[in-house]
């Protein structure tokens, strides 16, 4: 569970517990987290579009970052709903993210509120570029387009989720389609969350006929996975396991790579270059051009 720690003139310290994810090891845990919002409010940031210093004797920590604010109030506000106050992507660049995969920290003199949620920048010139399209990165937080990570992991699919069970690590949004799956999400969040930015959206995984070089550890498909060849079903087929989220079936490997079917098993890391037939959920299968052991 996700622990919110609030601290006050009044108390010394008070831990409130929260419905989002506590996924920090216990050195990050003993470590000082990072100041928030470089130590301004969120709360009069959101609600009052104003910049306005936090102090220490007002703090709570939230998703892995230490948050000031100037009263209790505003503190105790923010610590009501957190997933609310919070910037998106945890004040990183939604514009950075959704276009080129990275998280450059945005700046509070270029903050924008929208639709009650607060976005930073690191530029003005970026700031711009939201503003004059907002709904084309409003969603950029959103974790694999909104699909259950726990369905797509544990058993690749992509089963939509549902606003009402929502889940935060890390400053990415996590939905589920219900209670008890989310509830496995918050129990193990770094699991089933996304490993990179690229595994953020589904939506950049190859398409069928798209023509894709990976690299990644040997495994049975049938007997690991449970998949299948589509072309040989009766075969169990060899795997590529690029990552938890992204496995490659590959096809015919049987007759056209026999040595290296049969050494399957080892986990031997394999180059492979071959056209995409069709992707469900976390496995893709190919039509190999070349597979080779890398080195």
């Amino acid at each position: 569970m996700n622990r919110l720690f609030v601290t006050s003139g009044l108390m010394a310290a008070m831990a409130v517990a929260v419905l989002t994810v506590d996924a920090y090891s216990k050195e990050e845990k003993q470590a000082e987290l990072p100041v928030a919002l470089e130590g301004n409010c969120a709360v009069c940031l959101l609600d009052g579009d104003a910049v306005v210093k936090g102090t220490e004797k007002y703090t709570v920590e939230y998703d892995g970052q230490r948050y000031l604010f100037p009263d209790e109030s505003t503190q105790q506000k923010f610590t009501k709903n957190p997933a609310k106050y919070a910037p998106v992507l945890n004040g990183d660049c939604t514009v950075c993210y959704e276009h080129g995969g990275h998280r450059p920290a945005g700046k509070v003199e270029h903050h924008v509120a929208y639709e009650g949620r607060l976005y930073l920048f690191p530029s003005e010139g970026v700031m711009k570029k939201f503003t004059d399209s907002p709904e084309d990165f409003v969603d950029a937080d959103l974790a694999y387009d909104g699909n259950c990570a726990v369905c797509l992991i544990d058993g690749g699919a992509e089963n939509p989720g549902k606003a009402e069970f929502t889940a935060h690590y890390k400053g990415m949004r996590y939905q589920f389609p219900n209670a008890a799956l989310q509830k496995k999400f918050e129990e193990s969040p770094a699991q089933y969350a996304v490993k990179d930015e690229a595994e953020a959206k589904t939506s950049s995984t190859p398409k069928s006929g798209k023509t894709v070089s990976i690299e990644g550890r040997s495994a049975c498909a049938g007997c690991e996975f449970k998949v299948r060849p589509t072309l040989n079903p009766e075969e169990l087929g060899l795997a590529v396991v690029v990552s938890d989220t992204e496995i490659y079936i590959i096809e015919k490997a049987h007759e056209s790579y026999s040595k290296i079917y049969d050494d399957r098993f080892d986990s031997v890391k394999l180059a492979v270059k071959g056209k995409v037939l069709k992707k469900e959920g976390r496995y893709t299968w190919i039509e190999p051009e070349n597979v080779t052991v890398a080195q």
